[in-house]
């Protein structure tokens, strides 16, 4: 499952939560911050505990996780 976010309601997609496992808990919430279509970081939940773990950031916009951080 997927959800699209647009907080700031201009008609772009600001995010999109991922439910890989479709069981209604979000995984995975890829940011596109800048909003010029590429995702600029991901909050990951590994446990599906709904509380983040991981912030990954896509740092050259290749589509692939270049760093972590542990919240």
């Amino acid at each position: 499952d997927r959800g699209f976010v647009d907080d700031n309601e201009n008609g772009t997609i600001d995010g999109i939560l991922v439910d890989k496992n479709e069981n209604g808990v979000w995984e995975l919430f890829l940011v596109d911050k800048n909003e010029d279509g590429k995702i600029d970081f991901g909050i990951i939940d590994r446990d599906e505990d709904q509380k983040p773990d991981l912030v990954a950031f896509d740092d050259n916009g290749d589509k692939k996780w270049d760093r972590y951080e542990k919240l």
